[in-house]
């Protein structure tokens, strides 16, 4: 085995676009009047993320094969911090559609820290390992956007929604110097020519296991949960709930405990469940939630606690679903690298379907946000049979 990257840079990369995609949710509402455009044109801005951050899944397990682990990771931060730097020339030109090109191209490159944590993970551990370990390091996706999300609240009270758009700069550049200090687990001997046509021929071998194609679409789904979420939140509690930018931020980081604590158990489970077990687990968790949530929106009890704490709950499960799905995705597949990032695709296209939909229906209604919870919790009970029905066969992959 390779050595081991050090943790605490796993952390921040396996996380990285994730925080690029919620930091500035605080400044929706004042990104919606700077540009004079709706709610939902607003909330765009977060689709044509996700847009970028699926399409971004796929160029990378290709490339890293050819350049090495590390080249790659330099050439994606340079793309969004590329990215970052025409956001914050969107101000003063006074361009929404530039804004949103920035995006794009921000998502684009900080995609790369999701799918090459996974290669970087699965080059140096084993199946059981890597299970354990992707539970400690979505701790990221607990501790980073939430941080990123009350730094924006307070960045947007006290400069303005431009003035979040700098964070991004300095987290590529941190990121950067970081990345130097990770080893190169890609083998001389496994190095692969780059070429367009086997790579197209590799992804359509993957697209047709349907191991993979189950327990991604598990992690889609779970991920489309945490991504309208961040969508609708901001709306529901700064105009609804009639939060400041700063105090919405700060309720914020409640969902976040949530999935750091869950993220903790998740991996300390592993030592003693299967897979299949913890992911009931974690199904059991996202219906307390959801269903306290519908409960209090349907009586009106419209308040940020309940919210929150209900939310806190559904992102507790979370963390069971994207931990154990991920190891039992890509643990029989020998090519980790195109494994996870036709894994990430699968995942963050779901993640961009569920926002697309979002704003395909009434976001000002207030029940939207429980009722496509609701939704995508079936979709989980769906797949929550075929673990069952295939329980035996896919533990012997695991």
């Amino acid at each position: 085995m390779p050595r081991k990257p050090n943790f605490l840079i796993l952390l921040l990369l396996i996380s990285f676009a994730s925080v690029m995609a919620v930091f500035f949710t605080p400044a929706l509402p004042e990104i919606t009047d700077y540009f004079h455009i709706t709610p939902d044109a607003a909330q765009f801005t977060v689709t044509l993320y996700l847009l970028g951050y699926a399409l971004g899944q796929l160029p990378y397990g290709p490339l890293s094969n050819a350049w090495g682990r590390k080249p790659t990771l330099y050439f994606a931060i340079a793309l969004e911090l590329m990215g970052a730097i025409i956001c914050i020339l969107s101000g003063p030109l006074h361009s929404f559609w530039l804004l949103n090109i920035g995006r794009f191209l921000t998502a684009i490159g900080a995609s790369a820290g999701l799918v090459m944590s996974f290669t970087l993970i699965h080059d140096c551990y084993s199946v059981d390992e890597s299970r354990r370990m992707v539970s400690y390091a979505i701790m990221g996706f607990a501790i980073m956007p939430g941080v990123s999300v009350a730094l924006g609240g307070l960045l947007v009270q006290h400069f303005g929604w431009q003035g979040c758009f700098y964070f991004p700069v300095f987290y590529g550049l941190f990121l950067l110097g970081l990345v130097s200090f990770l080893p190169e687990t890609l083998k001389p001997e496994s190095k692969q020519t780059l070429n367009l046509t086997q790579s197209l021929k590799n992804y359509s071998v993957l697209l047709k296991d349907k191991i993979l194609m189950r327990y991604a679409l598990t992690m889609g789904v779970s991920g489309a949960i945490v991504y309208s979420y961040n969508a609708q939140a901001p709306f529901l509690g700064i105009d609804t709930m009639k939060l400041s930018p700063e105090i919405f931020g700060l309720f914020n980081l409640l969902p976040s405990l949530g999935f750091f604590l869950g993220s903790f158990c998740s991996a300390q489970i592993s030592k003693h469940f299967k897979a299949h077990d913890a992911l009931k687990i974690g199904l059991s968790f996202i219906f307390l939630g959801i269903t306290a949530m519908v409960l209090f929106f349907v009586n009106h009890w419209i308040n940020p606690y309940g919210f929150f704490i209900s939310s806190t709950v559904v992102f507790f499960g979370l963390t069971f679903m994207f931990s154990n799905a991920s190891s039992l995705a890509t643990g029989h597949i020998t090519d980790k690298s195109n494994a996870s990032g036709m894994m990430n695709f699968i995942n963050v296209s779901f993640c961009f379907l569920g926002v697309l939909l979002l704003q395909a229906i009434h976001s000002e209604n207030i029940l939207t946000l429980p009722l496509l919870l609701v939704t995508f919790f079936v979709m989980m009970a769906y797949l929550a049979r075929a673990f069952t029905r295939s329980e035996g066969t896919l533990e012997k992959t695991s």
